[in-house]
C-alpha cells in the first residue's frame, strides 16, 4: 500500500509526458505531492479495517467504502479528482456512474494486502469498483490490479503473474515497455493504462525501476506509478529510504490509517496457520504432548532434518496438535492451512508402527508440495549463504546472466522434478557456464539437470520421493 501511494507521489510532477519518455528523473522534488489516488487508497483501507477478513458481506462493505471515500474525499477535496467523481463525492445521493476510468484500479492495494484468499480479493475489489466504476472494464481493471498485487505478495513469479493476468482478464502483456513507449499516449481508462502498468512491473528490476518504467511511458503518470508501485512493493519490498522520503509528503491522519493496515496484516500473518500441521484425532492425542509420548515428535524431527539435508531446502518446523472433531484414529496433514493428506491408523497398531505410518505419509506430502514451502526469503537466504562464502560467484550470475526471479524459477523447476538443490554452489557454477549460451529458464534447467547427473556426489541426480 505504501508502494502504491509513493508511486502516486513520485508520478505526479511528471504527468502529461513531462518526462520526455525516459527514466532519467528525480524521485522526489518540490512539486511532489499526493493526489486523489492516495486519498482513495487510504479511504479503502479505512473502510475494510472495520470488518473481519473472514466472510466479507457485500452490502456492508460497499456502504463502508462509500462512506469512507466520501469522508476522505471531502476532507482532501483539492486532491485532483475527475469531474464525475467530484460530483459523486459532493452530491446528496451517490450512485455508480458507469465509469471505466483507472480510478477503480488505483485504490485497490489495501484489499490485496488485507484478505487471505485470491477469490476474496477479487470479490472485494469488484465491490470496491462497483460503487462508482460499474462498467465491466472498470471492474476488470480493479480485479486485475488487486490480483497482481496478491500474487506478488504470495510468492508468484513474474511469469506466473503475467500468465494469470493474460488468461483471467484478457490483457495483452506481450509487448515490452520499450516497445510500448514510442507509440503510447495519455490514457486514463483501465483498458488503456492497467495493462501497461502491469507490464512496467514485469519489466522493472526493483521497486524504483518499476515505478520509473511506468512513469517513463508518458501517460497518466501518478496513477500508473500508483498501480505499478503497489505490485512492485508486494514483489520486491519498499526501500526504507524511499518510504521515509515519501512519508514526508503525507499528512499524519493518512499515515495513521496506512500503518494501522500494515500492523493488522503483520499481526494476522504472524498468527496465520503453521506451515505444516499434523492434526490428530482423540485416539492419537497421546502424541500431541511430547512430555507424555515423544515417539512421534522424535521421528518427525529426524525426518525433517534428513529431508532438509537431502533436498537442500530448510523444511519448516511442524505443529502437532489434537482436534477432537477428527475421528478417533484419524490424522490430517495440512500445509499453510490446506489439507493435503489424511489417514486412519488401525486399532491395535504399536506406537512405533503408528509413528512410522504418519511420518512416511508426512514425508510424501512434503515432497509433493515442496514448492509451496519454498519462499522468496528462503531463496534469498540460500544466496546470502553462498555470497558470504564466495561473493564473486553470485555477482557473476545475478544480474549479469539471469535475474533473481529466473534463478528462483530454475530452483523450483529442479525441485519439481525431484532434483536436490543441496549443492547450490555447483548449480550456480553450472548456470554461469551454460548461461553464456541461453537465458531461457527451461533450457537452463535441462542443462543443469544433465550436469547434476554427472557431478560427483550427485550421481543419482534425484532425491527419491
Amino acid at each position: 500500500m505504501f508502494g502504491a501511494i509513493i508511486g502516486d507521489i513520485i508520478g505526479f510532477p511528471y504527468e502529461f509526458e513531462k518526462t520526455k519518455k525516459n527514466k532519467f528523473f528525480r524521485l522526489f522534488s518540490r512539486e511532489s505531492r499526493f493526489t486523489d489516488d492516495s486519498v482513495m487508497t487510504v479511504a479503502i483501507a479505512d473502510a475494510i479495517l472495520r470488518f473481519d477478513r473472514c466472510l466479507p458481506n457485500e452490502e456492508r462493505i460497499k456502504k463502508a467504502i462509500v462512506d469512507s471515500m466520501r469522508y476522505w474525499g471531502n476532507k482532501y477535496i483539492n486532491a485532483g479528482y475527475g469531474g464525475l467523481f467530484y460530483e459523486w463525492l459532493t452530491c446528496d445521493n451517490p450512485m455508480p456512474y458507469g465509469s471505466y476510468g483507472n480510478g477503480s484500479a488505483m485504490r485497490v492495494s489495501p484489499i490485496a494486502m488485507y484478505y487471505d484468499e485470491l477469490k476474496t480479493v477479487r470479490e472485494v475489489a469488484k465491490w470496491s469498483a462497483e460503487v462508482t466504476h460499474n462498467h465491466p472494464e472498470g471492474i476488470k481493471g480493479a480485479e486485475a490490479t488487486a490480483s497482481a498485487i496478491w500474487l506478488a505478495r504470495h510468492g508468484s513469479s513474474k511469469a506466473d503473474i503475467k500468465e494469470f493476468i493474460e488468461t483471467e482478464f484478457g490483457y495483452d502483456l506481450s509487448e515490452s515497455c520499450d516497445e510500448i513507449r514510442p507509440k503510447y499516449c495519455f490514457y486514463c481508462t483501465c483498458q488503456g493504462s492497467v495493462p501497461e502498468s502491469i507490464r512496467a512491473f514485469l519489466d522493472g528490476k526493483d521497486y524504483v525501476d518499476c515505478v520509473k518504467t511506468a512513469i517513463s511511458l508518458g501517460g497518466d503518470a501518478d496513477t500508473m506509478g500508483c498501480i505499478t508501485g503497489g505490485i512492485a512493493e508486494a514483489f520486491y519490498g519498499l526501500p526504507e529510504k524511499v518510504k521515509e522520503k515519501g512519508k514526508k509528503h503525507l499528512p499524519k491522519d493518512m499515515i495513521s490509517v496506512i500503518e494501522a493496515l500494515y500492523n493488522e496484516c503483520y499481526r494476522h500473518d504472524k498468527e496465520g496457520p503453521p506451515a505444516i500441521e499434523l492434526i490428530l484425532g482423540s485416539g492419537l492425542k497421546k502424541y500431541s504432548d511430547y512430555k507424555v509420548n515423544d515417539t512421534l515428535l522424535d521421528a518427525v524431527v529426524k525426518m525433517r532434518h534428513q529431508m532438509s539435508l537431502e533436498l537442500g531446502v530448510v523444511i519448516p518446523i511442524f505443529t502437532i496438535h489434537e482436534n477432537p472433531e477428527n475421528e478417533d484414529n484419524m490424522y490430517i496433514i495440512k500445509i499453510h492451512g490446506r489439507k493435503y493428506g489424511e489417514g486412519i491408523i488401525e486399532p491395535g497398531t504399536t506406537d512405533v508402527k503408528e509413528c512410522q505410518l504418519m511420518t512416511s505419509h508426512l514425508e510424501r506430502v512434503i515432497s509433493s508440495h515442496i514448492l509451496e514451502l519454498l519462499t522468496k526469503k528462503d531463496v534469498q537466504l540460500l544466496l546470502t549463504n553462498i555470497e558470504e562464502e564466495d561473493p564473486k560467484l553470485i555477482n557473476n550470475l545475478i544480474p549479469d546472466i539471469i535475474g533473481f526471479d529466473d534463478f528462483e524459477v530454475i530452483l523450483r523447476n529442479l525441485l519439481c522434478e525431484g532434483y536436490s538443490i543441496r549443492d547450490l554452489k555447483t548449480i550456480i557454477e553450472f548456470l554461469i557456464k551454460n548461461g553464456r549460451y541461453t537465458q531461457d529458464t527451461c533450457e537452463l534447467t535441462c542443462r543443469v539437470k544433465e550436469e547434476l547427473k554427472q557431478a560427483e556426489g550427485n550421481k543419482n541426480g534425484k532425491y527419491e520421493r
